[in-house]
């Protein structure tokens, strides 16, 4: 195993290990939201109970009102519903808030998991499915921000991930330019005599019974890289890039390439 791929072996064992915890953060608030509901369920239909109750008990409840700010602000306003003898009325609500906090925060970490699934499951950190689901999640975390907890922050945030995902775009544009096995300018360089070199991956790959998604995470290369490469899309390849395939399939260089003089022939009768 080389240096990148020790590497690359890291970013997919950190990524697991962020994954596994917004999973189970997700999993807590989801919990959370189906009790704080059933909570303010209880309150409601059993209303009439505890308002009588509280009532007869004579004790001091103290309550807070209830404040949302960001772009759709809500205060209540809840120490006269309480005033009033509406206690059950009151947690049922206070419940209900917490059910949309937490159901807030379990939207962020699901996404958030999402992404380190996607880091964790692609060949490469800098590919194009990680670029999109990485805007999906920055642009679901800013918006959730910015309407319930503050415009300022949501725009302080978003600028933040905004950068990060330039970073990101720039990485999937060098990776794409590492990776990349199209090489255009052999034949503008006047190599027009040159026979046809024959790709026998796709058959390498049957006998292997080895998926694309599984051979391109073990090369250490995008998905549409080693697609291209599969279906003979190429005029060149990195020896770099045929090494790590010749190790992930157990073969030799041999049983990948094939050559094909025939069309060096009838280029030179022509």
């Amino acid at each position: 195993m080389n240096k990148q791929e020790m590497k690359l072996q890291k970013v997919k064992k950190s990524c697991k290990t962020a994954k596994s915890v917004t999973n189970v953060l997700s999993i807590i608030l989801t919990v959370a939201v189906i009790l704080c509901l059933v909570g303010a369920l209880i309150c409601f239909c059993k209303r009439a109970d505890i308002n009588t109750a509280l009532a007869a008990s004579g004790e001091q409840i103290t309550v807070e009102n209830i404040q949302l700010n960001g772009v759709l602000s809500l205060k209540m306003d809840v120490q006269e519903l309480k005033d009033a003898g509406y206690f059950a009325e009151v947690f049922a609500i206070e419940c209900l808030f917490g059910a949309v906090v937490c159901l807030i925060c379990a939207v962020i970490f699901r996404q958030i998991c999402k992404l380190f699934m996607t880091f964790e499951n692609s060949g490469s950190p800098f590919g194009e499915e990680v670029l999109r689901t990485l805007k999906r999640t920055f642009i679901a975390v800013t918006v959730l921000v910015t309407i319930f907890v503050g415009l300022g922050l949501g725009l302080i945030l978003g600028l933040f991930l905004w950068c990060i995902y330039c970073i990101m775009d720039y990485g999937c544009a060098l990776q794409e330019e590492v990776d990349e096995t199209v090489y255009t300018c052999i034949r503008k360089a006047g190599h027009s005599n040159m026979g046809k070199i024959i790709v026998r991956l796709d058959r390498m790959m049957a006998d292997r019974k080895i998926s694309l998604n599984e051979l391109a995470e073990q090369v250490g290369i995008t998905n549409v890289n080693l697609s291209k490469l599969k279906t003979g899309k190429v005029n060149a390849v990195r020896f770099s890039t045929l090494e790590a395939i010749c190790r992930a399939l157990n073969c030799q260089p041999g049983d990948i390439l094939e050559y094909d003089p025939t069309e060096s022939k009838e280029k030179q009768e022509e």
